[in-house]
């Protein structure tokens, strides 16, 4: 990204790590590391997904249901079902890998929630 270092107090990914290779992940963390300010949070909420059986469908999709301001939207998100598989843990690792300390983490049925603070 074209930004100049510690530029913002938060970062959000809203339901994007699921469109992002795995191999481009460790990346994305020390990019959005790099940006924010020191003890700028990082919040993330995305998709469950578990491996993909040969019987499965190649798009994984979920429902969900989001209050904003006492409104409350139902929608769905879902992407090519590959081999990006992800799960909370997978993205606690990446943070603590990448100098961020978890101050929340959330877990739905098919969905995750992190706060995440960057750390020198």
């Amino acid at each position: 990204m074209g930004f100049i270092d510690q530029q913002f107090d938060t970062a959000i990914s809203f339901f994007s790590f699921m469109y992002i290779k795995n191999d481009d992940l460790n990346k994305v963390f020390k990019e959005i590391h790099r940006v924010l300010k020191p003890k700028g949070s990082f919040l993330i909420w995305d998709l469950i997904i578990p491996a993909k059986n040969a019987k499965d469908k190649d798009i994984f999709a979920a429902r969900l249901e989001v209050t904003c301001e006492n409104k409350i939207i139902n929608t769905g998100y879902g992407c090519l079902w590959d081999s990006n598989e992800q799960d909370v843990n997978k993205f606690i690792k990446l943070a603590k890998k990448n100098k961020f300390k978890i101050i929340e983490s959330n877990l739905k049925q098919d969905h995750f929630y992190i706060e995440l603070e960057k750390t020198n």
